[in-house]
């Protein structure tokens, strides 16, 4: 079976703020499909990928983190998340169509989802 790294957002019916982190990240990996629009199920050429652009350099800048193939984190604060947008909505801009700005249009809109639904954005690599 091939390794996954998902990036999402638990929908409204996980109360984050009475589950340990562990407890969401074990949810994310018994419930979310690929066709969910909570999540992004990478795979490890995805993840390398995001690893060479600027994607998890600006992510791991703003929230001083080490997102990684074998490092997890996540987004939480609401000022952390509207600098993230900001910075990768900017360098959306600057990209070529391709496979970084594909999986990027597609991370961005899970940011706004975290946004507007006031949830935590998981990285779980």
């Amino acid at each position: 079976m091939k390794r996954i790294y998902p990036v999402f957002v638990p929908p409204e019916h996980i109360k984050e703020d009475y589950m340990e982190h562990s407890e969401v990240i074990d949810w994310c990996y018994k419930n979310l499909k690929d066709s969910t629009s909570s999540a992004l199920i990478l795979n490890l050429e995805d993840l390398e990928i995001l690893e060479k652009s600027q994607v998890l350099n600006i992510l791991n800048d703003v929230i001083f983190g080490i997102v990684s193939e074998g490092e997890n984190d996540w987004l939480i604060s609401a000022e952390d998340k509207l600098e993230v947008l900001k910075r990768w909505e900017s360098y959306y801009s600057t990209l070529d169509n391709g496979r970084v700005k594909e999986l990027l249009q597609k991370l961005i809109k899970l940011l706004k989802k975290s946004i507007t639904t006031n949830a935590n954005m998981y990285f779980c690599f």
